[in-house]
């Protein structure tokens, strides 16, 4: 009996480690995957509804989507990006200057 009790015990600390573990490793991950899943899941009523339009073609339907996922989500995401470097640059160019630096001191 003692036997099956240090089995069990060593069997569920194995799987706790192991567990922690992988968590662990998946901790870099978490935000993207979160981030993808909800892409998916606005993007996903439009990919059912264009479905039958390309003659339930699977893959072309999922092509399209992510074309146009790519259009609403990324290209406004990158021209955002571009603004605030350039406003960064320009913040950047205001202050390091020579006469803002003398008029520092």
């Amino acid at each position: 009996m003692e036997y099956k009790k240090i089995q069990s015990a060593t069997f569920f600390f194995l799987l706790i480690g192991v567990t922690l573990i992988f968590c662990w490793l998946l901790r870099p991950y978490v935000y993207p995957i979160f981030w993808a899943v909800v892409l998916a899941m606005i993007f996903h009523p439009l990919f059912k509804t264009m479905l039958p339009g390309l003659k339930n073609k699977k893959n072309l339907t999922a092509a399209v989507t992510l074309i146009i996922t790519v259009l609403i989500v990324l290209i406004p995401l990158a021209a955002v990006a571009s603004l605030v470097v350039k406003q960064a640059f320009d913040i950047y160019n205001q202050f390091g200057n020579e006469e803002t630096l003398q008029k520092i001191n």
